[in-house]
């Protein structure tokens, strides 16, 4: 009876060791796609700057802030920068999308998720932390990379 309850704990000891390794953190050439200096525009303008460095086995950087107004579709009817940068922490890929955040003194942390759809472009999707009820969601934002082409970063 003790050989068996020994084997059994042996088992789960290793189902959890397995499991605990299949849920670590991608290794850091998986963020390589993501490093470089991208850009948002509305109306030809650039509106948010995002970098990326690599930093360990993950990636963070800057970006700056802007302000934006959107219609009750969630589009942008207006976007201007702010001219103020926020630290990138909190990176976290899972599978090809790359979630972050930022933070503005005296605010909360504001989410991002960014999802590539070619080598230097993609998407940048705000996320919200409180939305108001019935607050339509706001639309991805087309980025592109502006330096450090993915040609570069492998």
């Amino acid at each position: 009876m003790r050989l068996l309850a020994f084997i059994a704990n042996w088992l789960l000891l290793a189902v959890l060791v397995l499991s605990a390794s299949a849920q670590e953190k991608p290794a850091a050439s998986a963020y390589r796609p993501f490093v470089g200096t991208w850009t948002a525009q509305f109306q030809g303008k650039t509106f948010v700057t995002l970098k990326l460095v690599p930093a360990g086995e993950s990636v963070s950087g800057t970006m700056t802030g802007a302000s934006i107004h959107i219609d009750h579709d969630g589009n942008l009817t207006s976007a201007e920068p702010k001219g103020v940068m926020h630290e990138v922490f909190d990176t976290n890929l899972n599978g090809d999308v790359l979630s972050f955040k930022t933070k503005e003194e005296d605010h909360e942390p504001v989410g991002f998720e960014m999802k590539l759809d070619a080598p230097d472009s993609g998407e940048l999707i705000l996320k919200i932390p409180h939305p108001q009820t019935g607050a339509p969601a706001i639309k991805p934002w087309k980025i592109k990379r502006e330096s450090g082409k993915a040609q570069d970063t492998q």
